[in-house]
């Protein structure tokens, strides 16, 4: 398990805390000396947002004065702030219900008051008080509804949209759809290094780091930790420093490092603990350790560190999303010593937290979150372009009457233009159908004839022989047509379906010119590439289809051509695949591809 960093996520979303000493002494000079009771409103709301952190009393009292004077003056914005304010105290409390109500009144309150910031705010809120209660669909429900309005914002009234897509990207984490959560963090990366959020660039690569890991990407994930460590410690971050070493080790574990992962860990445990309290990446390390222990055949060790996650499980049921390492480690270390009965206890432990950590629901109706979000985003976009042509054609009717005169006659021919082109793309498809329907008809017969033709006969000849007396010479030319028989059946399957398809298009190619080769002396097939590999990710659709070209053609030009030589050449640039294939035979009339019957090559 490894733990992502997420920093404080109300921190992100406001600069009430994100201020220094001399900025805090100006806040309290504002609030003693202003007559102005907004302005002393939102002073004393970013002093009590800043002592949540450090001092929640000293917050909440500041918070009191700041409401007993909103409430005698209306001031819409300043309660607000007050109300989305007291659901961070009750979060950071680990109250999560009681954080519920108030994030949620923040944001009824702000959407009522048409207060955009805080509305979003106040979503983000309530998306993380979700995720915490590992209601995935709601979180991340509500992280896109945020993003979207976000997205509506003046440029300059918008919050930074790394802090949406870092929240989406963790919640596909924990979801275990990696790819997916990579894509979201690269894109947060992408906006916080323009915007020089350093701590945040910390998050950013020690999450991308997990999904290279959980992709297989060992080595990148290194290299992301790494990078991730050394821009820590350059800015005097220790606390996400300490998570990613925890993470590293992990990664060594897997890689079979056990020693790395070991100095790492213990290195990590000792410095953590002089730097602050957190049982999170405690019991993260203590499962990472458990592993590399057992792992280097140290059961003994790994049970004991094991254990101490156990305890802080015991007293942090929260934390059971997180056990999965310790589980694991225990598993080992019992088999290890031969204790089946424990062994067999701690992995029906690992297996039900690896089956609770993933939901199909949550993964499927998240997707559906996705897709509303990105439709609606267009939605609003085509709105706002509707307007902007509504608004430039009443312009143009008060203005330049001729010019609308113009603009309709041109809409009439492009109109007309797209409509034929439409009519002659339809045609064209609908030939392409009825070639289809051909094709798989006659495709059909084909295979009809083979198995009648081929297999239906030997096996009645073989009946014959079998009714007949049955000497040595009957038997034998029964066995005979019947290898033949096997023979046959397999070459219509293989041609219907064959086997190589399933490893990939290249090797299916070259074993179809192996194949060749071998049968047939007369002909040599040759397969050349450029730029054309197994790791190009075509869609298997797509190797089916060259691949049966490749086979048609080749079929004809044993049969017809008369070649020496066949030449297929495969081309793979810029995301194109080309194929070209020649042959060194007689070739053939193309005027009269269309005068005949054939589905071979037809001109559209």
């Amino acid at each position: 398990m490894r733990t992502a960093i997420f920093g404080v996520f109300l921190i992100l979303f406001t600069p009430l805390c994100a201020i220094t000493p001399k900025q805090v002494d100006s806040l309290h000079t504002v609030v003693s000396s202003t007559k102005d009771d907004s302005i002393k409103v939102l002073a004393l709301n970013k002093l009590a947002f800043h002592y949540i952190f450090n001092n929640k009393t000293k917050a909440e009292e500041l918070l009191l004065q700041s409401e007993k004077i909103a409430l005698a003056k209306n001031l819409k914005l300043g309660l607000n702030e007050i109300i989305y304010t007291k659901g961070v105290i009750h979060d950071v409390a680990g109250r999560k219900d009681s954080a519920w109500f108030y994030f949620y009144k923040a944001f009824k309150y702000s959407q009522k008051h048409k207060f955009a910031v805080l509305e979003i705010r106040s979503l983000n809120g309530l998306g993380m008080n979700s995720w915490n209660k590992a209601k995935y669909k709601d979180a991340i429900n509500y992280f896109f509804k945020a993003l979207q309005l976000n997205d509506n914002l003046n440029k300059k009234d918008q919050l930074s949209p790394s802090i949406f897509y870092n929240n989406i990207g963790l919640i596909y984490q924990e979801l275990k759809l990696f790819e997916k959560a990579l894509e979201y963090h690269q894109k947060a990366l992408e906006i916080r290094k323009k915007e020089n959020l350093v701590k945040d660039i910390v998050a950013s690569l020690n999450n991308i780091a997990i999904c290279y890991e959980n992709t297989k990407h060992l080595r990148l994930a290194v290299k992301s930790y790494l990078e991730g460590m050394e821009l820590a410690v350059s800015s005097n971050n220790y606390i996400d420093y300490y998570k990613i070493m925890n993470n590293l080790a992990g990664t060594y574990n897997t890689l079979k490092e056990y020693d790395k992962s070991i100095a790492l860990i213990e290195k990590a445990i000792k410095e953590e603990k002089m730097a602050f309290n957190n049982p999170r990446s405690s019991i993260l390390a203590y499962g990472a350790l458990a592993i590399a222990y057992s792992k280097s055949n140290k059961p003994d060790k790994a049970i004991q560190v094991a254990e101490k996650g156990l305890v802080i499980l015991k007293n942090d049921s929260s934390l059971r999303s997180l056990a999965d390492d310790i589980y694991y480690g225990l598993t080992m270390s019992y088999y290890l010593k031969g204790d089946l009965e424990k062994a067999d206890f701690y992995q029906e432990k690992y297996f039900e937290e690896i089956r609770r950590n993933f939901s199909k629901d949550n993964s499927l109706a998240i997707a559906e979150m996705e897709v509303k979000y990105e439709t609606e985003k267009k939605e609003q976009e085509i709105l706002i372009s509707n307007q902007k042509l509504r608004s430039q054609k009443i312009f143009t009717a008060f203005s330049l009457t001729f010019v609308v005169l113009l603009m309709v006659v041109l809409y009439l021919i492009f109109q007309n233009r797209d409509k034929k082109q439409k009519l002659k793309i339809a045609n064209q498809e609908s030939k392409v159908a009825v070639l289809l329907v051909e094709a798989e008809q006659k495709e059909r017969a084909r295979i009809a004839r083979d198995l009648h033709d081929g297999v239906s006969q030997k096996l009645a000849v073989i009946q014959m022989h079998l009714s007949m007396n049955e000497d040595a010479e009957s038997m034998k030319n029964a066995n005979t047509l019947l290898q033949q028989t096997i023979t046959d059946v397999r070459g219509i399957s293989h041609n219907l379906y064959p086997p190589d398809l399933d490893k990939g298009l290249l090797p299916a190619l070259n074993h179809l010119c192996d194949q060749n080769n071998f049968i047939n002396k007369n002909t040599e097939f040759k397969l050349s590439l450029n730029g054309f590999t197994d790791q190009n990710g075509l869609n298997k659709n797509i190797e089916h289809l060259v691949f049966r070209i490749v086979q048609e053609i080749a079929n004809n030009t044993l049969k017809y051509a008369q070649a020496a030589v066949l030449q297929l050449n495969l081309n793979f640039t810029n995301h194109f695949l080309e194929l070209n294939i020649s042959d060194n035979g007689i070739g053939f009339d193309t005027s009269i591809l269309n005068t005949k019957s054939g589905i071979g090559l037809i001109l559209l």
